[in-house]
């Protein structure tokens, strides 16, 4: 089969019906959509059974939350959950989706049409925008970093890499891992998805600079990454306290003693990178 689209959901009753409603308008839509409820107490599961009852391509699992688990490792759970399950069925494509997007109807064309065209991209992804002020702003990020709420995948790349990390910053350090193993990754950046839900702000926008900080201990980044990325964040909403939040959740995990990602080879890639994206404003150069 073609492509296999999977969408943990924690609560997600209010949009996710539109996120199913817009890939299954797709004028190529996924083979599977499976959506992996991750112990909801709102009416998702009845959202997606009431959608999946008219449609033999959606279906819904029910996976068993850990106790204690952040949001990130938590929601790599919940895919792997799927994954383990239907993976082994032959994809071209593997997309992990966040349950909070509403697709363009040519996205998933587009982005399986870039990869089918492009055999040394891993991973792909359109760019997310976001109501603020009355109109719609792109989310900023580097211009080879395919965001953690819409990667679609060459399933041979991500079954090389093992998959996701269960860790805050899963969805930096699998990119790392696809360009050591000689992938590419790749940002369409004329192929826009409405993110419904401002980035990390689940629990709160404060919360959510936090969590990236503490995503940035876990992963082993620079120093000096680290020190940017405050005063990167202290420049956009909730100014000045988002990037003290960012290094407050930083420093507050290194106090803890959080466990860090164990792979030196990662960590240091991951370092160089960020180093050289520091000398370069945020570009990866001969690797975007």
């Amino acid at each position: 089969m073609r492509h296999l689209a999977i969408i943990p959901a924690a609560n997600e009753g209010r949009l996710i019906g539109d996120t199913l409603a817009s890939l299954l308008a797709q004028t190529d839509p996924p083979s599977r959509i499976v959506v992996v409820d991750d112990g909801s107490s709102d009416d998702t599961v009845a959202v997606v059974d009431a959608v999946a009852a008219r449609h033999p391509s959606v279906q819904l699992l029910r996976h068993r939350t850990r106790g204690g688990d952040a949001m990130g490792p938590a929601v790599v759970r919940a895919f792997q959950f799927a994954y383990d399950q239907f993976g082994p069925d032959g994809y071209a494509y593997v997309s992990k989706f966040d349950a909070d997007l509403v697709f363009p109807v040519n996205y998933c064309a587009s982005v399986l049409g870039h990869l089918d065209q492009h055999p040394d991209v891993g991973v792909a992804g359109g760019v997310l925008f976001e109501a603020a002020g009355g109109k719609r702003v792109r989310l900023r990020a580097s211009p080879n970093h395919v965001l953690g709420a819409l990667k679609t995948f060459r399933q041979i790349a991500l079954d090389a890499i093992g998959g996701f990390e269960p860790i805050t910053g899963w969805d930096i350090i699998d990119q790392v891992k696809l360009r050591m193993l000689g992938w590419r990754t790749a940002v369409l950046a004329t192929l826009p998805v409405l993110h419904r839900r401002a980035h990390g702000s689940r629990d709160g926008h404060l919360a959510g600079k936090a969590h990236w900080g503490r995503g940035a201990w876990v992963t082993g980044s620079h120093p000096l990454f680290v020190l940017a990325r405050g005063l990167y964040r202290a420049c956009e909403p909730p100014y000045v306290i988002g990037g003290l939040a960012f290094w407050g959740g930083y420093l507050l995990a290194a106090l803890t003693g959080v466990p860090r990602l164990r792979d030196p080879a990662v960590t240091t890639r991951l370092r160089t990178e960020q180093l050289h994206r520091l000398r370069t404003w945020n570009r990866l150069g001969s690797e975007e």
